[in-house]
């Protein structure tokens, strides 16, 4: 009868763990990656794309580098824009472009965003992303 609470204490901390997966997963919450993706058709058909460089995929976190011509770097403002279309194949596909923003000026710099992409999840395990100015699919799997 002694050993009750103590095998009651030891089943609560045992139900009360969270797996490596859990905890991994409530760890990429707490440090999100940077701006969210916008989905909207209309900004997608209005904005100016930038020169994509490279584009490298982590988890939920979409890292791109770009050029664009400004006045100067911290002028140029870009979000990355989905256009609200998801293709029907298997895995699913939807489009995007890095729209910019930029002044009146043509000197040219190079930047690079980082971008918190999992709105762009599906019902799939996986979604293909097509980056206008960018010549390779991005396979997103989640």
């Amino acid at each position: 009868m002694k050993y009750i609470p103590i095998l009651t204490l030891i089943l609560l901390v045992l139900c009360a763990c969270q797996s490596d997966d859990e905890m991994s997963r409530d760890l990429k919450d707490l440090a999100p990656c940077g701006d969210d993706v916008v989905i909207n058709k209309a900004q997608f058909d209005n904005a100016l794309s930038a020169t994509i460089l490279a584009v490298s995929l982590e988890d939920d976190c979409l890292t791109i580098n770009y050029g664009a011509s400004g006045c100067d770097a911290s002028s140029i403002v870009a979000t990355l824009i989905d256009a609200g279309d998801i293709a029907e194949s298997l895995p699913p596909q939807r489009f995007m472009k890095l729209g910019i923003e930029t002044g009146a000026c043509l000197a040219y710099f190079e930047k690079e965003i980082t971008i918190n992409i999992r709105d762009l999840q599906v019902e799939t395990s996986s979604v293909i992303l097509h980056l206008d100015g960018h010549d390779t699919e991005i396979l997103y799997t989640y």
